[in-house]
């Protein structure tokens, strides 16, 4: 079975291959003002205002998690006493006493790095 497989799968290969199909050819765009005219237009680019680097405090915070651990004890309650709504721990009938895991979640403050940043520098550039 998997040399039939295998044949089939080859033979198809060998047939496709054969046919010279070819992968998509990219398009010709042509220059809307004639072939004569320039891709470019003279004043279409935007005014170059000189830039500096200046460098920037960038602030990080970090994710720190603990666990808490809360004791809780709720009252010993039967069917009959739950329904009636009695059962408190008044009574000195009170169950085990547990433990409930809450996560806590905090950002911090961590250490603060600096990068460098193009901005605009307008008249006050160095020359």
């Amino acid at each position: 079975m998997k040399r039939f497989t295998a044949a089939v799968l080859t033979t198809c290969g060998l047939l496709l291959g054969g046919l010279g199909l070819k992968a998509q050819q990219p398009a010709v765009i042509a220059n809307p003002a004639g072939p004569a005219a320039p891709w470019f237009v003279a004043g279409a680019c935007l005014p170059h205002s000189p830039t500096v680097c200046v460098r920037e405090v960038k602030h990080h915070t970090k994710t720190v998690y603990a666990c808490k651990n809360e004791e809780y004890c709720l009252p010993q309650r039967s069917f009959l006493s739950f329904l009636c709504g009695r059962g408190t721990c008044d009574d000195g009938h009170c169950s085990d006493v547990r433990i409930k895991h809450r996560l806590i979640v905090k950002k911090v403050a961590d250490c603060d790095t600096t990068h460098c940043v193009p901005r605009p520098c307008g008249s006050a550039c160095p020359k």
